[in-house]
């Protein structure tokens, strides 16, 4: 039996073989050269594995993800942004690798646990997170670019593909707007009413 991995399909194939040889008889005492025929059966057995299938979603294949912070007051704690990446390969899937992360923009603005993995087995997913922490106001805009590729262990190397998603966060801060203090409220109002009620004086004269 010889056993071979393919990731692009297979089956059980039986092969047949004829192998003939030629000797000499000593049976006769005289050297004869005759013709043995050998027949052998060889079963090849294909074990075939489907392509990983990354994805930021369980459920159907999502290749970009975006998460907007909106907008926060500098300074303000924001609660991080949940997300995960899915090998949604079926049961003869093979593992799915995360070989690079290529960050671009303002990536200085955003916080994330994203990181390198291998072996993520079909139907399984990896979790991170992400958060936004601007050093100023302003608008802030982030890209991180992922290579996967089918597991390094698993299949020819020539028949294992790369494949890419892409994470893509946005966030806008603005500077804390100067807010009274209540004696200082109080005082105006005083003051508002002081105005009034000397206008109102001043009419009835």
């Amino acid at each position: 039996t010889i056993n071979a991995n393919r990731t692009d399909g297979g089956s059980n194939i039986a092969l047949t073989a004829d192998i003939s040889s030629l000797g000499t008889n000593f049976g006769s005492g005289i050297p004869t050269s005759s013709l043995t025929n050998l027949s052998a059966a060889y079963t090849v057995t294909y074990n075939y594995l489907e392509h990983a299938v990354a994805s930021f979603d369980g459920s159907s294949t999502l290749t970009s993800l975006d998460i907007d912070f909106g907008t926060i007051v500098l300074g303000d704690s924001i609660s991080s942004i949940n997300f995960d990446i899915f090998n949604l390969a079926g049961v003869n899937g093979v593992a799915l690798d995360l070989t690079s992360i290529s960050p671009s923009g303002d990536t200085a603005a955003f916080v994330t646990d994203l990181g390198f993995f291998s072996d993520l087995i079909h139907g399984a997913h990896n979790s991170y997170s992400a958060s936004f922490d601007p050093a100023s106001a302003g608008t802030f805009d982030a890209t991180y670019l992922l290579t996967l590729s089918d597991d390094d262990a698993t299949g020819a190397s020539a028949s294992r593909h790369t494949y890419s998603l892409e994470l893509h966060l946005t966030g806008t801060a603005v500077n804390p707007t100067a807010i009274p203090e209540p004696s200082i409220i109080a005082l105006l109002g005083a003051g508002l009413l002081g105005i009034f009620g000397f206008s109102r004086r001043s009419n009835l004269k």
